[in-house]
């Protein structure tokens, strides 16, 4: 008797002793059933492709990137690490790269203009400056005038030292 077609699809036909039994065939087997980014999954009488998951392999993505799977494979897509405000240390501006990142010295001087006087810009910092006649007050911003008379720097019994805004002057009493 032909038992060719006594088997649904997907399944094989096998002889045994007293008749037949129908066995499944696994499509599994043959290279190229799904593509690429697909696994076979066999099951009774056919098959499925599935989507792999590109993304739980160790890897897929470098450094800064971040894995998204997609039906059938996956993108790399850049990270944004200045979204972390602990990306840069104080002074510096994150700026977002493809694939990383790059701290900026921000220039206090110009952008923030801290210091009375003068103002010099370093890496991650500054330092403020004052003119001749001045120091540096203790919040290291205000510049304060220096009393050159308590110094005494005019000479003479009759004179007199004069204090000014960032100078002084010397004068005699009259006699």
């Amino acid at each position: 008797e032909d038992l060719e077609d006594a088997c649904n699809d997907g399944f094989r036909c096998k002889n045994q002793d007293g008749g037949y039994h129908c066995a499944d065939i696994d499509e599994c087997e043959v290279d190229g059933a799904c593509d690429d980014g697909y696994a076979c999954v066999n099951h009774d009488g056919g098959f499925v492709c599935e989507d792999v998951n590109e993304c739980q392999s160790e890897g897929a993505c470098s450094y800064g990137y971040a894995c998204k799977n997609q039906e059938g494979s996956y993108k790399c897509l850049d990270v944004d690490e200045c979204e972390n405000d602990k990306a840069c240390d104080a002074g510096f501006n994150c700026v977002n790269m493809d694939g990383g990142y790059e701290c900026v010295d921000i220039d206090e001087c110009t952008t923030l203009t801290p210091c009375a006087h003068g103002c010099t810009n370093s890496d991650g910092g500054y330092t403020c400056d004052c003119d001749s006649g001045y120091y540096l007050d203790t919040d290291d911003h205000e510049c304060l005038d220096i009393d050159e008379c308590d110094e005494s720097p005019c000479s003479g019994e009759t004179s007199v030292c004069t204090n000014s805004v960032g100078s002084f002057s010397c004068s005699c009493n009259n006699g």
